[in-house]
């Protein structure tokens, strides 16, 4: 298991970074970069791990949060050390909360990466015996009652392992996984967002609702606590996730599928924003950059792919804040979009190939 420590400057210049007018967003996802970076570092450093008993659960949901984190982030070497990491810790681990964390970060892995070779070679072994551990039942062991912190909708987290041990060529647990998925109550939103307790799950949980305006304000009022100093390691992976996951699966609404090098982008941009940039969004081999730009009644978005060998394919669905989208403008060209209410904004969807820097205008009367 091995990770080499990025120097600051790579930190800054090579994963995920935001320019905003409220600069605490912009600071949050830079300081979020260091922790994982650091958080890693001691994961993998070699010295003995102590981990006092009773607490190898939380230190295995804690992994899986930062290694959910450092993908949004970008960080693939960190969120591949960690996943390691935490693939022999979590034979170990007795939480059922735990064990499915465990899953959800190797099908995230998967779904940014595209690295399914590592999950064959590695993981798989594994995967399957905390796959066909779990309870037939979310919540339920030997017929018990639900417990409330795993009575969330388990649907979306067994769709991206069935597509995780589909790429990985095993296709009984993926079928197994799917089969079993059919039978869930329908996941609404991000899969990880329907874990209880999830690091900014505030905002999270109002971004799923499709309150954008309420989660925007959540997030950026726990961006205040992101900031604060660190009191230890735990402290600072917790804070990581508080500050990258809402903004990434919540405000981005990025749902990766890097296999199929198709990304979606459901961006909700604040509307005190007036203007944004999110450089280097990391999928598969490719870096995407998208800006946002508000005028009276227009709302420019341009998306451009500054690296990688293949063009992605981009399912693009702002969720825009006027009353109705009388026209949009594709690079140049006037397109018919079929628009939807989504909550108090109207979501434009069209599916874009980024085989050139596109340029999107969408142009309403303001939400009233």
């Amino acid at each position: 298991m091995r990770y080499r420590p990025a120097p600051p400057d790579r930190l800054r210049n090579a994963f995920l970074s935001l320019r905003a007018p409220d600069e605490r967003a912009g600071e949050a996802i830079e300081l979020a970069k260091l922790r994982i970076d650091g958080y890693t570092r001691t994961l993998v450093s070699g010295a003995p791990q102590e981990v006092e008993p009773g607490r190898v659960d939380g230190e295995a949901e804690r992994m899986a949060w930062s290694g959910i984190t450092a993908l949004a982030l970008g960080m693939h070497d960190a969120a591949r050390a960690i996943l390691g990491a935490l693939g022999d810790a979590i034979v170990t681990a007795e939480s059922e909360f735990a064990r499915r964390l465990y899953l959800l970060l190797a099908g995230r892995y998967v779904a940014w990466t595209g690295d399914a070779r590592l999950i064959t070679t590695r993981h798989l072994p594994v995967i399957r015996k905390v796959y066909e551990a779990l309870p037939p039942v979310p919540g339920r062991a030997d017929g018990g009652t639900t417990r409330p912190r795993m009575a969330a909708p388990w649907e979306s987290l067994l769709d991206e392992l069935a597509n995780t041990a589909e790429a990985a060529g095993d296709m009984d647990l993926s079928t197994a996984a799917r089969a079993r998925a059919s039978l869930q109550p329908g996941a609404a939103g991000d899969a990880a967002a329907t874990f209880p307790d999830s690091p900014g799950g505030a905002a999270w949980s109002a971004y799923s609702l499709d309150l954008p305006e309420i989660a925007g304000a959540r997030w950026l009022a726990e961006l205040d606590q992101a900031t604060e100093e660190d009191a230890g390691d735990e402290a600072a992976a917790t804070r990581a996730a508080a500050a990258v996951l809402p903004f990434m699966h919540g405000m981005l609404g990025a749902e990766p599928d890097a296999t199929r090098h198709r990304l979606v982008l459901r961006p909700r941009v604040p509307l005190a924003w007036d203007r944004c940039q999110v450089f280097r969004i990391h999928f598969g081999d490719a870096t995407i950059t998208m800006a946002y730009e508000k005028g009276e009644d227009r709302h420019e978005f341009r998306l451009v792919q500054d690296t990688g060998a293949v063009p992605v394919r981009i399912i693009f669905e702002p969720a825009l804040p006027v009353s109705e989208l009388r026209r949009a403008v594709v690079d140049g060209q006037a397109a018919t979009l079929h628009s939807r209410r989504v909550g108090d904004r109207v979501a434009a969807p069209i599916q874009i190939v980024l085989d050139h820097d596109r340029r999107l205008e969408f142009h309403g009367p303001p939400a009233a």
